[in-house]
């Protein structure tokens, strides 16, 4: 049997095996709250490895999204500002403000106004820019749109002697109004208002250059037209023989 000696030292030492030595066993709260406080910070450490990434991809999502719809901002604006445009109604003038025609043009667009009329009114401003003014308004793509309209000094038809000596009177407001007696009515309305031009208007449309077929058809046109009738004096009456 072990004495009460030696039992206290054994109990003694199986108390300190917790604690590797007697030292360390008078810091056991001390060392109790380190190892708590060394706990605590590693597991910050792990909380911030995986909550920085998952941060960074909620940031860089959020960002994609704010760029994403101020650009589909930033596009509807740009849509609505062309839609504006168009819907706005415009006004071009090229001329002298003391010239004595106007030619003035309305429409939706420039696209809208017949070819005829555009290389008409364009001519006479190249030929005479100083007594010329031409004034284009157009409405744009809005709900009730201009219709097509062309005027000299506010009239929209115009006298005009056709090279075969007959007067017309023509319409200027015609989008299918035919050129050559579109430019003949200009040329003739500005020749009245400058009687006294050194150099009178003549504009002249551009004839389309014939294809070969048109060629070959009008000279077999006119070879027909040669053949002598039988009321042609040319015809030799055999029982006159």
């Amino acid at each position: 049997m072990p004495t009460l000696k030696e039992f206290n030292a054994r109990h003694r030492r199986e108390s300190l095996s917790l604690f590797d030595d007697e030292s360390r066993s008078n810091c056991t709260v001390e060392e109790a709250k380190a190892y708590q406080k060394s706990r605590r910070r590693r597991r910050r450490r792990r909380a911030l490895l995986v909550a920085i990434p998952l941060v960074a991809i909620l940031a860089g999502g959020g960002l994609w999204g704010y760029l994403h719809r101020r650009a589909e901002a930033q596009e509807l604006a740009r849509q609505e500002e062309e839609q504006a445009k168009a819907q706005s109604q415009q006004e071009n003038v090229e001329g002298l403000s003391e010239a004595r025609m106007e030619l003035r043009i309305q429409g939706v667009s420039e696209d809208s106004i017949p070819g005829q009329v555009s290389f008409v009114a364009q001519q006479a401003l190249w030929q005479k820019p100083s007594e010329v003014r031409v004034v284009k308004v157009f409405s744009g793509m809005k709900k009730e749109p201009l219709p097509f309209s062309l005027s000299m000094n506010g009239e929209t038809t115009l006298p005009v002697m056709t090279p075969e000596g007959k007067e017309l009177e023509l319409n200027l407001a015609d989008p299918r109004v035919d050129a050559d007696l579109l430019a003949a009515a200009v040329s003739q309305a500005w020749n009245r208002l400058y009687p006294d031009a050194l150099h009178p208007m003549e504009i002249q449309i551009p004839k389309a250059e014939e294809s070969p077929s048109q060629k070959a058809e009008k000279q077999r046109l006119e070879r027909f037209q040669q053949i002598p009738q039988l009321d042609d004096p040319r015809m030799v009456n055999p029982s006159d023989h």
